[in-house]
């Protein structure tokens, strides 16, 4: 596991969060939609995994009875989880992937991003897809795939030599994995992409100096350029992060949880405590789930209320949301346990 990762993991902010509705009456803000709130009625249930040194990072799935989860480190062959509705299993393959994400469109068509690898599944075994190099650099971490349709696939990451870091984009067309000439950014790795309403696609970077005042930065991708839109630390003060919910994007920016047009953040809820970790999974603006340093939160448009509360010292890395069904991706620091909390709708 790379520093990197197990930096992301351990940023927990303590203690309850209160949120409030913030109004903007900007003239080109987005109209209002009326939403029907979130039910949060869920039956949980949780399944512990004991794998030594490995933590679960990434998780996708086609359907309630159709999950993967990975994550790399520790034994080869126990970083490929597959969960068919009733148990998790792993197929005892050893793998030399290190894998950090994983993306899929269907049961036989799914993406797992490495070091220097992408593995594709066909929906009988994984193979290996392509193994690359950047020129002049001896290392390639890919953080996170992200696509709209089979044909149309990004992964973002970083390319190292020594101390020498730079921003790494990969684009899949349908055929082959390449790299996308974007401008090189020195220092940052990409830790995040996804696709906004038009055809612009919205990344994360983050500064390998942990001490500079610009340690995190939003990007907005378009035809290869660059254009940043936020720049800030990793603290909930001054922050920034994003998810793509159904096909409308939502950004955090400075403990508000905002929607973006015009190149302008309208916010829609505000963070009132320090406490807030800045992430967030959903169905809609009005059915959010929250990751709390204690527990699960939920924002149905008025209110946050927990849905779900855990002892201090497990932390969320990720999240599947189905129609009924709502899956947590946890690490429990104090036991040594992956986690996958199941919420069903009762």
């Amino acid at each position: 596991m790379s520093l990197n990762s197990l930096t992301k993991l351990l940023v927990i902010i303590l203690l309850p969060l209160l949120f409030t509705a913030v109004s903007c009456n900007k003239p080109t803000e987005p109209p209002t939609e009326d939403i029907t709130p979130g039910r949060r009625d869920y039956v949980w249930t949780v399944d512990t995994f004991r794998i030594p040194f490995t933590i679960l990072e990434s998780i996708w799935g086609g359907s309630p009875k159709d999950v993967w989860t990975v994550g790399g480190g520790g034994d080869l062959d126990k970083t490929i989880y597959h969960y068919n509705g009733s148990e998790w299993k792993t197929d005892g393959i050893s793998r030399n992937i290190n894998p950090r994400t994983i993306w899929g469109f269907s049961s036989s068509d799914i993406w797992i991003g490495g070091a220097n690898t992408f593995w594709h599944f066909n929906g009988n075994s994984w193979k290996e897809h392509t193994n690359f190099t950047i020129p002049g650099f001896t290392y390639c971490g890919i953080e996170d795939i992200w696509g709209d349709t089979p044909n149309n696939i990004y992964a973002v990451g970083y390319a190292r030599n020594n101390d020498q870091f730079m921003g790494l984009v990969m684009h899949y067309d349908g055929m082959k994995w390449q790299q996308s000439k974007i401008p090189m950014l020195e220092r940052y790795n990409f830790d995040r992409i996804r696709k906004g309403e038009n055809t612009n696609y919205f990344m994360l970077g983050i500064r390998n100096e942990p001490f500079a005042a610009d340690t995190m930065k939003m990007y907005e991708l378009a035809n290869n350029d660059l254009k940043e839109i936020f720049s800030g630390g990793t603290t909930i003060n001054s922050g920034g992060s994003f998810e793509r919910i159904g096909q409308t994007m939502f950004f955090v920016v400075n403990r508000n949880i905002c929607s973006y047009s015009s190149d302008n953040f309208y916010p829609f809820v505000k963070v009132n405590e320090i406490n807030y970790g800045g992430t967030f999974w959903g169905r809609n603006k009005n059915d959010l789930f929250l990751r709390m340093q204690d527990g699960i939160a939920h924002y149905n448009g008025t209110d946050v209320e927990y849905l779900y509360n855990f002892e201090y010292g497990i932390s969320i890395s990720d999240a599947m949301i189905f129609e009924q069904d709502i899956f947590f991706l946890a690490y429990d620091f104090n036991n040594g346990l992956n986690l996958i909390i199941k919420g069903m709708i009762n």
